[in-house]
């Protein structure tokens, strides 16, 4: 009996060891197959990087030619031939791309793959990247968000006619922020996200309407203003602004172009800069949301108020829209040109347009003299909608200023715009790109 608890003592002992033994060599399997997965990972980095060091040979090889090409054309005095020859190396170097270095050596490798990968299928890729080191999250973690992530944005852009691809790594509040923009067509779009995106847009611009729309039910009118007059004012505003959007989307957006080296290729194009801008694109969801809340704020006020619409009324609107549009897009015009001087001016924006836009709803006459001077001779919005809307209304309160302001809407469009450009172009010798 002795013998046999020794036997099973014995057993018990060698069956445990083999357990530790068994788990032991799994252990080791595992870490075998996770050895072999990562020199299989390392292999594919060593065949990029070559990819890359022989990319960057070929491109160093390449632009020296170019150079030569271009000290030919400039000795021989054929400057405009040299502007074109520039334009198409610059269009062939979005399909080439510098080597990306941050402050992690996984991003490194995923960035950068990705971006070849993006190059080859003739999707551009730009990349604002702070030097992070993402230490908070684990390599293997980290590598499988960041590939997928950039996977599907490349993947969608492939199929779509906007290849593009935008990254911005950063620090916000203390969290280590990556972003991925992406382009994609409409077409793939859900034609329902188009129409709530200007639902949201028309609800918006719709929510300061509405507010006043409730306060003048208890107080009944502003400054003798009642809230049809008033939605015939507002009605001004965004159906000029809806307008606007199409053709001067660029200029409202013109810094990010400076910043990302875009105006760079506009200024070596043979085509007239600002038509390039004018024609690059247009907001159409904004442009949707703001005119159709415009043509209704119209319709609803216009026969309540006693409008007659005929040749001559009918001309008189059309040239104020006109006016009205020219106004707002000489404003644009004039920041986009401070841009070469102060390169962020987003402050002066909110200040001198959104600002003012938000007094120039309301009838002027109920500011006070330096409100309104701002309003009729610094950011004339004054033109924009409340004198056209005093000649069909002729208020009261439009006696304290000169009846011709009635009229002039168009001639300020054209003589404000026409300042604006000219400070445009002197301002645009002053340009100095950001190297991006």
């Amino acid at each position: 009996m002795r013998k046999y608890s020794e036997l099973k003592a014995a057993f018990d002992d060698l069956d445990k060891e083999y357990s530790e033994l068994l788990a032991e060599n799994l252990d080791l399997k595992y870490r075998l197959e996770e050895l072999d997965s990562e020199l299989s990972s390392y292999r594919v980095r060593q065949q990029d990087i070559e990819n890359i060091a022989e990319n960057t040979r070929r491109l160093k090889h390449d632009m020296r030619n170019h150079i030569m090409v271009i000290a030919s054309y400039l000795s021989s005095g054929e400057t405009q031939q040299a502007k074109e020859y520039l334009s198409v190396v610059l269009d062939k170097l979005d399909r080439v791309y510098s080597y990306i270095q941050t402050g992690n050596s996984v991003m490194n490798y995923i960035i950068n793959t990705k971006l070849e990968y993006a190059h080859r299928n003739g999707v551009k890729f730009k990349a604002e990247i702070e030097n992070i080191s993402f230490a908070k999250m684990g390599s293997v973690d980290f590598s499988a968000l960041l590939s997928n992530i950039l996977d599907n944005a490349v993947e969608a852009s492939i199929d779509s006619s906007r290849k593009f691809i935008y990254v911005l790594v950063c620090r916000k509040k203390g969290w280590d922020c990556i972003t991925v923009k992406n382009g994609i067509d409409r077409s793939v779009l859900n034609k329902v996200d188009a129409i709530v995106v200007i639902f949201a847009v028309f609800l918006r611009e719709a929510g300061g309407i509405i507010a006043m729309y409730l306060a003048l039910q208890k107080f009944g009118s502003i400054n003798g203003w009642s809230i049809d007059e008033l939605l015939f004012l507002f009605s001004l505003i965004f159906i000029t602004y809806g307008i606007f959007i199409v053709f001067f989307m660029a200029l409202r957006d013109f810094p990010d172009w400076i910043k990302h080296g875009d105006f760079d290729r506009v200024l070596l194009r043979p085509r007239g800069v600002l038509t390039q801008l004018v024609l690059c694109g247009a907001d159409w969801l904004a442009a949707f949301g703001h005119g159709t809340l415009g043509i209704l704020l119209l319709i609803i006020s216009a026969n309540r108020v006693g409008v007659e619409w005929n040749v001559k009324t009918v001309l008189y609107y059309l040239m104020c829209v006109i006016g009205g549009v020219l106004i707002q897009g000489a404003v644009f015009l004039a920041f986009s040109a401070i841009t070469f001087y102060v390169l962020e001016t987003n402050s002066l924006k909110e200040i001198f347009y959104w600002n003012m836009r938000k007094f120039a709803i309301y009838p002027l006459s109920i500011y006070n003299k330096f409100i309104q001077a701002i309003l009729i001779f610094v950011v004339p919005f004054a033109f924009v909608n409340y004198f056209p809307a005093q000649f069909f209304l002729q208020k009261p309160d439009m006696a304290g200023y000169p009846t011709w302001f009635m009229y002039i809407t168009p001639i300020v469009g054209i003589v404000l715009y026409a300042l604006a450009y000219a400070f445009w172009r002197f301002s645009l010798r002053f340009y100095k790109s950001t190297g991006n």
